[in-house]
C-alpha cells in the first residue's frame, strides 16, 4: 500500500505546463488540449505527477510519425477526469485486456521498437487507486488510444 503526502494539487497547471513543453520537444506530433482551469486535486503531488508524466510517456512512445496527442482534463462535481488521448498503430484487442498487467508490452513489434519494462501503466493503476481513483484504457477502430483517470478531487 502507498503511502500518501496529501496536499493541493494545481493539476491544471500542471497539465497545461507539460502540453505546452510538449509542443516544443515533440515536433513530430500535434499536441491538443482541453484543460479545465483551478481543477485542484488533493493528492501526492509525487504520485500526481508520476501518474502524468507515465501517461504522456506512454502516449508519445506508441505514437505515429504525425500523430496526435490531446490533453483532457475536466471537473465532474467533486471528481476530476484526465485522460491523454493518442494515435498509434494498429491496437490488439488484447491489449485494452492487459494493458494494466505488470511486464505486459503488447505486441511482438512493441517489444523490439520501443525499450520499456511494462510497468508504466500497471504503476499508474496503483497510484489512481491509493487516491481512490480509476484508471480506463479505450482504443477505436481509428486506431486512437484513450486512458482516463477519474479520481476524486479530495479525499
Amino acid at each position: 500500500m502507498l503511502t500518501l503526502e496529501r496536499q493541493d494539487f494545481d493539476l491544471s497547471g500542471f497539465v497545461d505546463q507539460l502540453a505546452d513543453d510538449a509542443v516544443v520537444f515533440e515536433k513530430n506530433i500535434t499536441i491538443e488540449k482541453s484543460i479545465e482551469a483551478d481543477v485542484f486535486w488533493q493528492c501526492d503531488t509525487v504520485l500526481a505527477k508520476q501518474l502524468v508524466h507515465n501517461l504522456y510517456t506512454n502516449a508519445v512512445k506508441y505514437n505515429v510519425p504525425r500523430g496526435r496527442i490531446r490533453f483532457e482534463l475536466k471537473r465532474a462535481q467533486k471528481w476530476l477526469e484526465f485522460s491523454i488521448v493518442n494515435t498509434s498503430g494498429p491496437v490488439s484487442s488484447e491489449l485494452a485486456t492487459h494493458a494494466f498487467d505488470r511486464f505486459y508490452r503488447g505486441d511482438a513489434s512493441h517489444n523490439r521498437l520501443v525499450d520499456g519494462l511494462g510497468l508504466g501503466l500497471s504503476i499508474c493503476l496503483e497510484i489512481a487507486r491509493a487516491h481512490q481513483g480509476t484508471l480506463t484504457f479505450e482504443t477505436d477502430a481509428q486506431n486512437t488510444v484513450r486512458v482516463v483517470l477519474r479520481a476524486p478531487m479530495a479525499f
